[in-house]
């Protein structure tokens, strides 16, 4: 066995495992431990720093890797066929929530009626208020997500979600409907924040996974735009009440399948259950070498940390703060159209109600017409990549190129239909608008959400949680302020002032090309892994805090940058069970340029207390 050799996962003293192995020849060290015996290599894989025991090999084998890596649990492992029926069953849920959301559109003529109100503002707050709740749901339920697992959450979630809306279609009154709506929309808001952390759970191969959130963000656009049909058909038959029902209808056929067919896919909760699986006899001691998760830790200390995090990301990340203005102000546009449809269709082209709900449908024709574009732009990136281009090792240029094309379709659409919205025009040219404006905020969306998966990856839900909350905070707001818009600058004048802020943020993905890879080396987030939630840099799936033991937490400089981190927040006792008088973690030495940096080793002594003293192997520092 190589000197240099160190298990993975408990990181016990080489000596130490091959005891155990001689007392028990022939099985293996653990489940998640039947490594070769080779040195040590960090792999910076997107999810912080990934001990790997093996060179980079093109075809590795059974042997090259950990069991975890192997094993048909974990859901990178998964077949073909369960990864799309959880991403098809993850879609739905996206689509009741976004379909709740603009489910008053055309019926709001029909409640305001009903209940008495004149105001343009307040009939725009059934909208508003749902989506005030996608500004502080995701805030809680991303990384919560992250904290207890996906699958628990999302049922809670989407069943509390379920009641609302039934309590709006049962409102007695305004104040009542608009109370509705906002918890509606707060339960509402996990699918946003959830399932982006799903997929990022099983697609970790870029190109997948950017195919996968590309339906994901149809299944985003589709719901807003089947909503004002079912709204305009029920209002103008059956009673506005009617939409809220068949909404209720939808989501409950969605709740079922929810739970008989979404798993868990979140890392460190499916290596829990393994480890609570174990035999009693035998193994049962070497369990304390499992990742040390407690996914129910509800602590006030780990809560507040997991809880500021997308905040934190937002203000201390420029890439997710200038992804999230693009997405806010795309995001909002998309719902003004809410308001400015009916005023171009039925105000000024006297369309019934249930023909001006199909007028939505253009902007999901463009959603769709988007798909072959993601497929033909993944073969593009594949083939170069094969070639070896360097380009497509680049996240920036693998995702952003989508960005630049969607962000002026985006803004084109709104000049379309701004000035084309005049009575002596046909109705047919405002309405194809839709659908340049249907596929660039498609383009936009799906890029920046793929690109913030893959600069954040581990973090993904938080990240995405910090988008949902700042788009919704716009789409609240300007709604609001959008029938002021109308009435003082025209209809061509308010979308050509939203067309002009919508060019200007076509700049931000040219920003990102050139400086995107100095910003997420720079990134607090992608250097290390939040040292407060326990979790040591290189694998965030693997290791986590143990509740209530000490932290140690030390940055040294060893031969460049070594981040060295806390011993007893990794690992307490060996693969026997006991605690280690002497642990053999390994540091990651960062080299520039380098994708992989062969580790240097140092000594961990721990005293009764169980704070610990660090001697660094300079010999071993110097000849690396």
């Amino acid at each position: 066995m190589p000197e240099d050799y160190v298990c993975p996962l408990c990181m016990i003293d080489p000596k130490a495992k091959m005891d155990l192995a001689i007392q028990d020849e022939g099985a293996l060290h653990h489940k998640t431990h039947s490594v070769t015996a080779q040195p040590m290599y960090a792999k910076d894989s997107g999810f912080g720093i990934i001990h790997d025991s093996r060179p980079e090999s093109k075809n590795p084998t059974a042997r090259d890797v950990p069991a975890w890596e192997l094993d048909a649990e974990n859901p990178y492992n998964w077949p073909a066929w369960k990864k799309g029926l959880v991403l098809f069953i993850s879609a739905l849920a996206v689509f009741n929530s976004t379909m709740g959301s603009a489910i008053p559109s055309i019926a709001i003529t029909s409640i305001a009626s009903e209940f008495g109100i004149d105001s343009a503002v307040q009939k725009a707050l059934p909208i508003s208020l749902f989506l005030l709740g996608y500004v502080f749901g995701p805030l809680v339920w991303g990384p919560l997500s992250e904290h207890m697992g996906r699958r628990q959450l999302t049922l809670a979630t989407f069943a509390l979600f379920m009641l609302f809306t039934m309590a709006c279609a049962m409102a007695p009154a305004w104040w009542a409907l608009l109370v509705f709506r906002t918890l509606a929309g707060i339960f509402g808001s996990s699918p946003f924040a959830v399932v982006a952390g799903i997929l990022a759970d099983m697609f970790g191969e870029p190109r997948t996974r950017g195919r996968a959130f590309a339906l994901f963000t149809t299944a985003i656009t589709f719901g807003p735009c089947l909503a004002p049909i079912v709204s305009a058909l029920a209002s103008s038959t059956i009673g506005w009440r009617w939409a809220f029902w068949v909404a209720l209808i939808v989501a409950g056929i969605t709740l079922w399948a929810l739970y008989f067919l979404l798993p868990e896919t979140l890392g460190h909760v499916l290596l829990a259950r393994s480890r609570r699986r174990m035999p009693p006899n035998g193994a049962a001691d070497m369990t304390d070498a499992l990742p040390r998760h407690d996914p129910v830790n509800a602590s006030p200390s780990v809560l507040a940390v997991v809880l500021s995090r997308p905040l934190r990301m937002l203000v201390c990340e420029p890439i997710v703060s200038a992804s999230c203005a693009h997405l806010a102000l795309s995001y909002a546009i998309f719902y003004v159209s809410f308001q400015a449809f009916p005023l171009v269709f039925q105000g000024l082209h006297g369309l019934p109600p249930g023909v001006a709900g199909l007028c939505f449908l253009p902007i999901g024709v463009g959603a769709c017409l988007t798909l072959p574009v993601f497929w033909y732009w993944d073969v593009v990136v594949v083939r170069a990549r094969t070639r070896g281009a360097p380009w497509a090792e680049s996240d920036e240029y693998r995702r952003l190129p989508l960005v630049v094309l969607g962000g002026p379709l985006f803004a084109l659409s709104l000049f379309w239909f701004g000035f084309s919205a005049r009575r002596p025009v046909h109705f047919v040219v405002p309405l194809l608008a839709g659908v340049p404006f249907g596929a660039g905020f498609v383009f936009i969306y799906t890029a920046l959400v793929n690109y913030l998966t893959d600069a954040y990856h581990v973090f993904a839900a938080s990240a995405h949680a910090a988008a949902s909350c700042s788009r919704s905070l716009f789409a609240v707001l300007l709604p609001l302020v959008s029938p002021l818009l109308f009435s003082r600058l025209g209809i061509s004048g308010a979308c050509a002032l939203l067309g002009g802020l919508s060019t200007v943020m076509c700049l931000i993905p040219f920003v990102f090309i050139y400086k995107g890879p100095v910003l997420r080396r720079r990134s607090r987030f992608r250097r290390r892994l939040d040292p407060a939630d326990g979790v040591p840099v290189f694998d965030q799936r693997l290791y986590s805090q143990e509740p209530g033991r000490p932290r140690y937490d030390k940055e040294a400089e060893v031969a460049g940058t070594v981040k060295a981190w806390g011993a007893e927040n990794i690992l307490g006792r060996g693969c026997d069970g006991k605690r280690q008088g002497s642990l053999t973690p390994t540091l990651q030495l960062r080299q520039s340029g380098s994708t992989y940096a062969k580790t240097t080793q140092m000594e961990m002594k721990f005293t009764e207390l169980g704070h610990s003293r660090v001697r660094e192997d300079s010999n071993q520092a110097g000849k690396d």
